[in-house]
């Protein structure tokens, strides 16, 4: 964090922290919604760094033919609102 901090001081960015655990919702589409908005708040704020803590949460395994580990219908979809934002 503390770099990220440095970072942004050095360039005149703003830092827009998102924590993983607040991405997912139990309301269908909030979670994308949420995604989405972190993105259009970074676009507003030009310049600006976006400090995802803890994306392995989000960008975990995806499902797999062969019986492999599986992400939640929800995760998948937030993956892939992620990644378009991208």
């Amino acid at each position: 964090t503390s770099l990220m901090r440095a970072l942004a001081a050095a360039t005149h960015s703003t830092i827009i922290s998102v924590d993983s655990a607040k991405v997912f919702s139990v309301y269908v589409g909030d979670s994308e919604q949420y995604v989405r908005d972190v993105f259009r708040q970074a676009r507003l704020s030009k310049p600006s760094i976006i400090f995802w803590d803890e994306v392995e949460a989000v960008a975990s395994a995806r499902e797999k033919a062969g019986g492999g580990p599986q992400v939640s219908e929800v995760g998948s979809r937030v993956l892939s609102t992620l990644l378009n934002e991208l």
